[in-house]
């Protein structure tokens, strides 16, 4: 953090107070793995050089969904202090309810249609994934990447304890479970069926923040009805169909039981407020993304958000004493990280029923996508 104090007019004195954010410095191992995702960088060029370009609607001052930037460098960032201006995370482990969904789903919603609005009005004729394809390049869900390929392990070894197993262990084999989840390596690339948009692609509690006003007649705030939110961490985005945002934002910040209602609620919910967004922008949604077409993509493509949440949950469900021990021994973080996740996932689910809960629903919803009857579409 940093605070600066600085005249007013009248003499008086202002504080100003910013949010610092830098590459890993003392902490080497860290530093590689930040470095090796290129995440740093793809953060710099959001901040530089994409955000400035990107019109918020007409509710700037009420409703800004990211933090401006006042100077930005390829090692080092200074931010609006999002706490100092009132926004905060909720507790953690909390679930999202449908008024935090929603407000997250309206944000989505202007980072999409900002980015429909620069892809047309500014860039025109060129193509945004040719024109930045330097940082458009996944490094993180490949088919030679040790992280990914090291939770694609873990969750292969969970498989048999899954509830809904029983079902499928006729077809069960590894072979057979790479072979389903091979087309994800196509879906992280940008789509040439769906429509495009920059998608955050990390929409998880930990990279949300939200502002709250207090109840009626009370000093207490009403943490179940945010006024708006903001998101942070622009380090895994993608140019990739909008569904991609909306299916990683539920699956990341629900229960199955919830989600497994609401899906079609959230669908229906974010594409109204992109059709509101693009009207502002002077755009018709039926033009560029119509209702059809978003909810074919969320049928066709929800089986990397669901395999993405399966292999990235157990790192940040974690309870934050254990995750802060985990990750303060560098040679036992890199091994979990990279080589064996399955031995650190069996000790946490034997010690915490909570995170076991949450992880092995993951797992069956996983498993319901790609052996079961209705493995196209979601059961609604």
């Amino acid at each position: 953090m940093l605070r600066k104090c600085v005249s007013e007019k009248d003499d008086s004195l202002k504080s100003l107070v910013y949010f610092i954010k830098s590459l890993p410095i003392d902490d080497v191992i860290k530093r590689k793995h930040v470095e090796s995702f290129k995440m740093f960088s793809k953060e710099w060029f959001m901040y530089s050089e994409l955000l400035p370009q990107f019109r918020k609607g007409n509710d700037e001052s009420s409703n800004q969904w990211h933090a401006n930037c006042y100077l930005a460098r390829q090692d080092l960032l200074v931010l609006d202090d999002l706490t100092a201006m009132g926004y905060r995370h909720i507790e953690y482990r909390a679930r999202f309810n449908t008024p935090l969904i929603n407000c997250c789903l309206k944000n989505v919603a202007k980072l999409h249609a900002a980015s429909i609005e620069f892809d047309v009005n500014v860039l025109g004729d060129e193509k945004f994934e040719e024109k930045f394809a330097e940082y458009l390049i996944e490094h993180s869900i490949t088919e030679d990447n040790q992280w990914f390929l090291c939770g694609l392990r873990a969750i292969k070894g969970c498989v048999p304890l899954a509830k809904n197993f029983y079902k499928y262990k006729d077809q069960w084999s590894d072979e057979e479970f790479d072979h389903r989840i091979k087309k994800t390596y196509e879906i992280v690339k940008p789509s040439k069926v769906f429509q495009n948009v920059v998608c955050h692609q990390d929409l998880w509690a930990n990279n949300i923040m939200f502002k709250f006003e207090k109840k009626l007649n009370s000093n207490e705030l009403d943490f179940e009805n945010p006024v708006n939110c903001t998101f942070m961490d622009f380090q895994f985005y993608k140019y990739a169909p909008p569904a991609i945002d909306v299916l990683q934002l539920l699956l990341m910040t629900t229960r199955l039981n919830y989600r497994s209602e609401k899906y079609e609620e959230h669908f229906r919910f974010y594409h109204n407020c992109l059709s509101d967004e693009l009207k502002l922008r002077g755009f018709d949604v039926n033009e560029i993304l119509s209702w059809s077409e978003f909810r074919l993509s969320c049928d066709e493509l929800r089986i990397y958000p669901i395999i993405y949440n399966c292999v990235a949950q157990p790192l940040i469900y974690l309870q934050p004493e254990k995750q802060l021990s985990m990750k303060n021994d560098a040679e036992k973080f890199h091994h979990i990280l990279m080589v064996n996740r399955m031995d650190y996932m069996l000790d946490a689910m034997a010690a915490d029923d909570q995170f076991k809960e949450v992880i092995m629903e993951n797992i069956e919803e996983l498993l319901d996508c790609i052996f079961g009857e209705n493995t196209n579409k979601f059961i609604l």
